[in-house]
């Protein structure tokens, strides 16, 4: 699970199942909305690893809400 508490972040990189509970969002949609320059890229770990920086979700997530309240 990920755990935030009052800003004080307790992961720094976050896997992709993470990233999915974070944001409600599924995973195939996450990586459609990468490709689509939708979502904030991925850091590629390895061939197979990638994983977020949880500043870069939450400034994401920061976004919508602001274009959400115009």
């Amino acid at each position: 699970m990920v755990d935030i508490d009052n800003h004080a972040v307790k992961k720094r990189l976050l896997r992709i199942g993470d990233v999915a509970e974070l944001t409600s969002l599924g995973k195939s949609t996450i990586n459609l909305w990468v490709t689509q320059k939708r979502f904030p890229l991925p850091i590629k770990v390895s061939a197979t690893l990638k994983v977020w920086d949880i500043e870069d979700i939450l400034g994401w997530i920061d976004t919508l809400k602001s274009k959400n309240t115009k």
